[in-house]
């Protein structure tokens, strides 16, 4: 392996820094000058490997009150005792099998159709859903109910994926379903609702997917 000569490395998304592809490649520039860049810069690990300090250049309601970002408004129509559910100690999140398990006994999948139909009836929204089979079976129940929705995984090719926001963006879909590869990195300006039906321990997981809503449409 080899990498380009560099006196300045800046990465991006570097709360995801800390994986061992990534060491490797910090690795190689011991003497270059590193510039870190991240919304959400927390990590149990912390950033000493890349950074000697970290700076807020700005808060997110200074980003909303300067207008760059919109303000959210949040519902929380269903409330679930997660406390039965394990926690897995690779990954310190909910228990992806549990979770689903707990879901699928509770009334949260109608209650998220009602709701959806209730606050935001029409409005493009993605979901975040805890593992495929729990986000085809949302898209399902959202189908059922006549409201055209879809589900993307890993698996979808990256055209089917540009070829699912487009159709949210059209209105031939209303609903777009995933686990969590609609979260960092994906600009969806239009978007106008997100919905959480999955628990996360994961702040940063928190912020990227509220993220994904906050875009201001030009």
């Amino acid at each position: 392996k080899s990498v380009p000569e560099a006196d300045l490395v800046v990465i991006d998304e570097c709360h995801l820094a800390n994986s061992d592809s990534f060491t490797w490649v910090i690795d190689q520039y011991p003497q270059a000058f590193f510039l870190p860049v991240s919304a959400t810069p927390h990590h149990k690990k912390g950033f000493r490997h890349i950074a000697n300090q970290v700076v807020y250049p700005i808060t997110i309601s200074e980003l909303i009150e300067q207008g760059y970002l919109s303000k959210p408004r949040y519902f929380a129509p269903t409330k679930i005792d997660f406390s039965s559910v394990k926690i897995d100690s690779s990954t310190g999140e909910y228990n992806n099998e549990e979770a689903a398990e707990l879901l699928r006994k509770s009334t949260v999948y109608g209650d998220v159709v009602d709701n959806y139909k209730k606050l935001a009836d029409g409005m493009p929204a993605v979901l975040f859903a805890v593992n495929i089979e729990h986000s085809k079976f949302v898209v399902d129940k959202f189908n059922s109910a006549g409201i055209p929705s879809l589900h993307v995984e890993a698996d979808t090719p990256p055209t089917k994926r540009a070829e699912a926001i487009e159709k949210l963006r059209t209105g031939e879909i209303k609903i777009l379903s995933n686990v969590g590869i609609l979260t960092t990195g994906v600009d969806i300006p239009f978007l106008k609702v997100v919905i959480f039906a999955r628990p996360t321990k994961s702040y940063n997981l928190y912020i990227q997917m509220i993220g994904r809503g906050t875009r201001v449409m030009e």
